[in-house]
């Protein structure tokens, strides 16, 4: 689909055309999160010759999804910053507190050992700047509540008719609908924004650190 419809001006590898810009950078000046290129891809963008694609809901996903492996494992070679000043940066803003990396670390977050290799360059920026922007459902959180009274709180790792299996600092566990009085799914991210909390520079040095996390190289 994507070379058929969007090579003419993207090339027939994304990597740029006549009409349409690189799209193998893994950072899109509209935006980096699935939703925005979803709404790209079906709208277009007015006043540019980026049309909008009459397409199923299924089929533009499935652009997007095809769109992220374009720049998917590139993070590393694309990083501009300082990756033992990106490091220092992680360990100075607690990071770890919440993801795993190299054995240690938090639960919250997910974990960041191959971090480098799964995302796009684009992608951590945006983790950074705008956490809220793309939440992965395996980073939603349980909520909830007893009819004993003991709260629950946790990331939801499954849920089917009858129960919820949830991991917390204590590690898995799994609780009955039945059992609850209360339950709600949290979905936006428990990452706070480092938009204006670092400098630009910063943000590229801890961007290229994160780039650099990779199960069998880097750091």
């Amino acid at each position: 689909m994507f070379r058929a419809q969007c090579g003419a001006c993207h090339g027939p590898g994304g990597a740029g055309g006549a009409a349409g810009p690189d799209l193998t950078t893994g950072t899109m000046k509209r935006g980096n999160s699935d939703e925005s290129l979803f709404q790209i891809v079906s709208k277009g963008i007015p006043g540019t010759p980026m049309p909008g694609y009459g397409a199923s809901a299924k089929e533009i996903w499935q652009v997007v999804a095809y769109l992220r492996t374009l720049s998917i494992g590139k993070a590393a070679e694309q990083a501009k910053g300082n990756v033992e000043r990106g490091a220092a940066l992680y360990t100075q803003h607690k990071c770890g507190g919440c993801h795993e990396l190299r054995g240690a670390g938090g639960w919250l977050g997910p974990s960041l050992d191959n971090v480098g290799a799964e995302r796009s360059i684009g992608h951590l920026y945006a983790a950074l700047r705008e956490p809220n922007s793309d939440v992965a459902p395996q980073s939603w959180r349980l909520r909830g509540k007893t009819k004993a009274g003991a709260a629950v709180m946790g990331v939801r790792i499954n849920e089917d008719t009858f129960s919820y299996q949830y991991r917390d600092a204590r590690g898995l566990h799994s609780v009955a609908k039945s059992a609850l009085s209360e339950a709600a799914l949290v979905t936006e991210s428990a990452m706070p924004s480092y938009a204006g909390k670092m400098t630009e520079a910063e943000m590229d040095d801890l961007v290229a650190f994160l780039a650099n996390c990779r199960v069998g190289g880097g750091r």
